[in-house]
């Protein structure tokens, strides 16, 4: 891996004279555990504008930190099937349950084609909702100027 930026004859290190290969270690070591960018140039002390950059003149090491990022899930998925291979029941409905939703799921997906906003009373209930909205709109005014009248009264003791 080359020190300098390319394009640049050897300028400036990458990574403000940190090594390379030792930053690239640290940034490894955070995307196998499906860190974000942010977190891997935290860990590696270096800026994300460096990363960024980075990363854009390294099309190779930005190949690799998205195979990194899949390594969990991989984990994962054989931690999942090594405790079904050991006889994890409920584990395994789990499984079904989200792998095979139409036979396994206790959710049921309801269906319709009803549709409220071509139904006739639809009109009446807004009808009904405007005139409540006014009614409480009426009671919340005589609230306010009961409120004021009593604000008045304690004023004057």
């Amino acid at each position: 891996m080359k020190r300098g930026r390319q394009g640049e004859g050897g300028g400036r290190k990458w990574f403000d004279g940190k090594p390379e290969n030792e930053v690239l270690t640290k940034l490894q070591l955070v995307w196998s555990l499906d860190g974000s960018d942010s977190e891997a140039a935290f860990y590696a002390d270096i800026s994300i504008a460096s990363l960024s950059r980075y990363l854009a003149s390294h099309p190779k090491v930005a190949e690799r930190k998205q195979l990194l990022r899949q390594k969990p899930i991989l984990k994962a998925r054989m931690a999942l099937a090594n405790a079904i291979d050991a006889g994890d029941g409920n584990l395994a409905l789990k499984y079904l349950e989200r792998k095979r939703k139409q036979e396994f799921s206790t959710l049921q997906e309801v269906v319709s084609d009803v549709c409220i906003e071509n139904d006739p009373d639809m009109e009446n209930i807004k009808d009904d909702i405007a005139g409540i909205n006014k009614s409480i709109d009426r009671e919340i005014e005589e609230i306010k100027k009961i409120q004021e009248s009593i604000s008045k009264k304690h004023s004057h003791y």
